[in-house]
């Protein structure tokens, strides 16, 4: 299982009215900052779309992911 600990920002989502969070960083495993590999400005409108783009992403699957939102 692969834990991604999301430093999310939820200001922005509220500014525009939609329950939603963007990942201002992410790291893989608590080590890794993988910020740089994903598109910063999506909107995520929780935990089970994240998974999904991130599976879709890094080619694993979905229940071998973890998230841990900040």
């Amino acid at each position: 299982m692969i834990t991604y600990i999301v430093y999310a920002d939820y200001e922005t989502g509220e500014r525009i009215g939609t329950p939603s969070f963007q990942i201002e960083k992410i790291l893989e495993n608590g080590i890794n900052d993988i910020t740089l590999k994903i598109e910063v400005g999506l909107h995520f409108a929780g935990e089970d779309d994240l998974k999904i783009y991130l599976s879709n992403i890094f080619k694993i699957r979905i229940f071998q992911i973890n998230i841990d939102l900040l």
